[in-house]
């Protein structure tokens, strides 16, 4: 099984990822964790979101599948192995990750809805108010708010992380 989960900065994805993982037993790969490192080899700033948005935009514009298999490849996955993909930004990763799965099996987009204000009082301390919203009009994540018309399961992002996992189990169980 290979679930990805995907929403907008603030969403909560990484910590639902995360529990998601330890609840199902999976190997747990994000995205963003594989651009940082990525990022610190080049010498980039890895911390400053403009600049992680930019390499990892960079990244996935050359080829989709390739970025996917060098996430995957970095993670440790082995095909076969439980997997949930935290931190999907992209529809062509999307894509490709259903492409890479048509022969096996069909992976799971889980897109994590969350309120402006919900979402905003998360990323205090992260972000200020003007770095966020420079960030909201950055092609990613105008791309990732594209990626909940393709997700199999949305959910309000209002509910903890555990609560949210356990959403996933129990829709997984009866999808």
């Amino acid at each position: 099984m290979i679930v990805a989960v995907a929403g907008r900065i603030g969403s909560g994805k990484t910590a639902v990822a995360g529990r998601l993982a330890e609840l199902l037993g999976a190997k747990l790969v994000g995205f963003g964790d594989f651009v940082r490192a990525k990022a610190e080899e080049e010498q980039l700033d890895y911390w400053d979101r403009s600049v992680l948005q930019e390499f990892g935009q960079k990244l996935v514009s050359k080829n989709p599948s390739a970025f996917l298999d060098q996430v995957l490849y970095w993670g440790g996955y082995v095909a076969g192995q439980n997997l949930v993909l935290d931190g999907l930004r992209h529809l062509s990763v999307w894509k490709a990750l259903e492409a890479r799965c048509a022969q096996t099996l069909e992976p799971i987009l889980v897109y994590l809805d969350v309120d402006e204000h919900m979402r905003r009082s998360r990323l205090v301390g992260r972000s200020t108010s003007d770095e966020l919203s420079e960030a909201d009009l950055h092609a990613m994540e105008l791309e990732s708010v594209g990626l909940r018309a393709s997700a199999q399961l949305v959910l309000r992002a209002e509910d903890s992380p555990d609560d949210l996992a356990n959403s996933i189990i129990a829709w997984i169980g009866t999808g």
